[in-house]
C-alpha cells in the first residue's frame, strides 16, 4: 500500500462517525489489503479504523452482515460507523469498529496438535451457523472459466518458481477446472465470509474464538469455495487441516454435504490467481499453490 490519508482527514471522519476526533492513530502494519489504525481517544475505548480507496465501497454491507452473524452466534465485531464519499482528489471508504481482543490463531502460537485441530473444527462449525443465513447481500462469489492469459501468466510463475514441469500440471489444473464447470450440477450458495481463514480468526487467552475479523468480501458463495481458500492459503499448519474445518461444518450442517469436486475447482481457480499476481507471493505460497493443483489436477 503506497498512499496514506492525511490524518486531518481521518480526524475529520472518525469525529463525524463517533462524535470525537482521536487523539492517537496508531498504524496496524497487518491490515491487508486496507489502510488500517487502532485509534485511541481520551473519552473511550479504542476503535479500529479502516480506509479503502475506489468508486465502491468495500465496507458498504460490512455494518449488515455482521450483525446478521451475531445473530447466529458467529462473533463478529459491531460497525460503529461508515462513510464512503469523495475527500480531495480521492473517493474513500471509512469503517469504525470495534476492537477484537485476542490474537488471531495464525499468531497464537499454538503447538497442541490436538488444540489446533478443535480450534479449526470450531470454526468450522461458526462457517455452518453463518450459513444459516440467507445469502441476500454482499458480494456475489461464483466460480469463473479461467481466461488463456490468466493460465499463462500462472504457469510462468509456476515454472520459475518449482521447474520445468510445474506449467504442464497448471494446465491440466485449468482444464479440470473446465471440466467441473462444465459436467457438475452447481453447489447451493449460502452466506459466507468470503476470506475464512486464521488470520481472521481471533482467541482469547483461553484459545476460544471470540472474534472474526474483515468482512468485506462476505455474500454468497458455496461452502466449497472456503474450504478451498482455507486449503491454499491457510499457513501452515492450518492448511493441511482442511478435514477437521469441513468436520465442524457438518457437524452443525449434516443437511448440506460437501461436494470435494468443487472444493477442488475452486481451489485450482484461487491457486490459478495467486501465481498470476502483478506482484508474486512468496515462494512458499507459490509452492503450496502448485502442490494444491496438483492433488486436484492429477
Amino acid at each position: 500500500m503506497n498512499r496514506l490519508t492525511s490524518p486531518v482527514i481521518i480526524d475529520s471522519v472518525v469525529q463525524e462517525i463517533c462524535g470525537a476526533p482521536p487523539v492517537h492513530l496508531e498504524p496496524i502494519l497487518s491490515g491487508g489489503l486496507h489502510e488500517t489504525y487502532l485509534a485511541h481517544f481520551s473519552s473511550h475505548r479504542p476503535l479500529i479504523v479502516r480506509i479503502a480507496r475506489g468508486e465502491h465501497s468495500p465496507f458498504a454491507h460490512e455494518a449488515g452482515i455482521t450483525s446478521l452473524a451475531r445473530g447466529v452466534g458467529v462473533p463478529a465485531p459491531r460497525v460503529v460507523g461508515h462513510l464512503h464519499e469523495t475527500l480531495g482528489e480521492e473517493t474513500l471508504s471509512f469503517s469504525v469498529l470495534e476492537v477484537v481482543l485476542g490474537h488471531s490463531i495464525q499468531e497464537a502460537r499454538l503447538v497442541d496438535p490436538a488444540e489446533l485441530i478443535a480450534l479449526v473444527r470450531e470454526s468450522g462449525e461458526l462457517l455452518a451457523r453463518l450459513g444459516s443465513i440467507s445469502p441476500a447481500v454482499g458480494i456475489r462469489h461464483e466460480l469463473h472459466r479461467p481466461l488463456p492469459e490468466r493460465i499463462g501468466r500462472a504457469a510462468k510463475a509456476a515454472r520459475r518458481a518449482i521447474g520445468p514441469t510445474a506449467d504442464s500440471l497448471v494446465e491440466r489444473g485449468a482444464e479440470v477446472l473446465t471440466e467441473t464447470l462444465d459436467t457438475a450440477s452447481r453447489p447451493v450458495s449460502m452466506l459466507t465470509h468470503g476470506d475464512w481463514l486464521p488470520k481472521h480468526l481471533f482467541v482469547d487467552d483461553h484459545h476460544a474464538i471470540v472474534g472474526v475479523i474483515d468482512w468485506e468480501f462476505a455474500g454468497p458463495a458455496p461452502i466449497e469455495r472456503e474450504l478451498a481458500r482455507w486449503e491454499v492459503a491457510a499457513r501452515a499448519p492450518f492448511h493441511d487441516l482442511g478435514s477437521a474445518l469441513e468436520e465442524g461444518y457438518l457437524r452443525t450442517a449434516p443437511a448440506h454435504p460437501i461436494d470435494e469436486r468443487w472444493v477442488g475447482a475452486f481451489a485450482i481457480e484461487f491457486a490459478l490467481e495467486i501465481l498470476g499476481w502483478q506482484n508474486p507471493a512468496s515462494i512458499g505460497l507459490q509452492h503450496r499453490c502448485v502442490e494444491v493443483i496438483r492433488r486436484y489436477a492429477l
